[in-house]
């Protein structure tokens, strides 16, 4: 079994930049009863949340498109340079569809349309947007870990895609794309792997003739399951 002892739990910093302070205080208050390890900042104007980035480092960031100072377009670009990779969530009047779809392609990991489904909306996006950032933390880890291991070996979610394959393991199997493929499809004995990697996500440890199957547990549950291949 394989535990992911270097990945802590840690609290998510979120910067809410908004001059409408009404929305702040909804927000907050939402915010703290959806997850209450979350710390909550906010900024009334661009300049303010420029200086807050500069000076702590947030997970996430829900940004009004329209600010006192700036515009949207604006401050994403300024916290695009100041924090490369930091998930921005715009938020937009409704019937801004066509505004929030060209925050997208300018880097905006996603946007919620202020409306009678605003609230519920935001919950979602701060769901999707949050566990994107625990996978890519996992990954940065596991990308380590997996780096110094001296057998092949592969990371497959529950989902059954290969997230990872360290050089060993491609050494092993050959000249096939593996990361972000099912296992399923992708290895010749990929069914067998499928079916013992879904035992492996209840923690049980499975012995195969190709190698192991093993759960990767993080705060005591297994998330995902690791291949040990076997030398040919």
């Amino acid at each position: 079994m394989v535990q992911d002892d270097g990945f802590e739990s840690e609290k998510k910093r979120v910067l809410i930049v908004s001059g409408d302070m009404g929305e702040v205080l909804q927000l907050k208050e939402l915010l703290s009863l959806y997850a209450q390890d979350m710390e909550l900042d906010n900024a009334e104007d661009g300049l303010s949340a420029f200086r807050k980035l500069i000076r702590t480092r947030f997970d996430l960031i829900l940004l009004d498109f329209f600010l006192p100072d700036a515009d949207g377009e604006a401050v994403l670009d300024k916290v695009k340079e100041l924090r490369p990779g930091l998930p921005v969530i715009i938020m937009a009047g409704k019937g801004a569809e066509q505004f929030a779809a060209h925050m997208l392609r300018l880097g905006a990991s996603d946007y919620v349309l202020k409306g009678t489904n605003f609230h519920s909306d935001m919950l979602h996006a701060l769901k999707r947007n949050l566990e994107r950032l625990e996978q890519e933390k996992r990954v940065t880890l596991l990308e380590g870990v997996m780096a110094r291991m001296p057998v092949g070996a592969l990371v497959i979610d529950a989902m059954g895609t290969i997230v990872l394959a360290n050089t060993k393991a491609k050494g092993i199997i050959g000249d096939v794309d593996l990361e972000g493929n099912p296992v399923k499809e992708t290895l010749p004995d990929g069914d067998v792997i499928a079916k013992a990697c879904t035992k492996a996500l209840t923690g049980e440890v499975v012995q195969l003739d190709s190698g192991s199957v093993q759960p990767i547990e993080l705060y005591g549950s297994p998330f995902w399951a690791v291949v040990f291949l076997k030398d040919q």
